[in-house]
């Protein structure tokens, strides 16, 4: 018998795309729990359908959303650094390399 590798999971949005979407996120949510609805919303849509889903893959892939399977997601507290500081600081420099760098994948390369 033959095992299949599964491809490598991977974010299915570029890392300024998934911040751009954290800021249109982070206004409805702040630092509270959401549903994935509540992302829909935010993001302008009526349903959490596949590309909302995979946005917010992409947002967890990035570390910028903390979620257990089957609970409502939190934005972590380096999302909140992203939001919350100047782009310019030492703080917000590092949490974006952190995201760039935080899935499997892009650390392999």
């Amino acid at each position: 018998m033959v095992i299949r590798q599964r491809s490598p999971n991977y974010p299915g949005i570029h890392l300024a795309d998934a911040i751009q979407a954290l800021r249109d996120l982070y206004p409805k949510v702040q630092r509270g729990e959401f549903a994935p609805m509540d992302a829909a919303n935010a993001w302008g849509s009526v349903s959490a359908s596949g590309p909302i889903r995979r946005r917010l893959a992409a947002l967890k892939h990035y570390g910028l959303i903390d979620q257990k399977k089957g609970e409502n997601g939190k934005l972590s507290s380096r999302a909140l650094t992203l939001m919350l500081r100047n782009p310019a600081s030492r703080e917000y420099q590092q949490a974006l390399r952190d995201s760039s760098l935080e899935p499997a994948l892009f650390r392999e390369m």
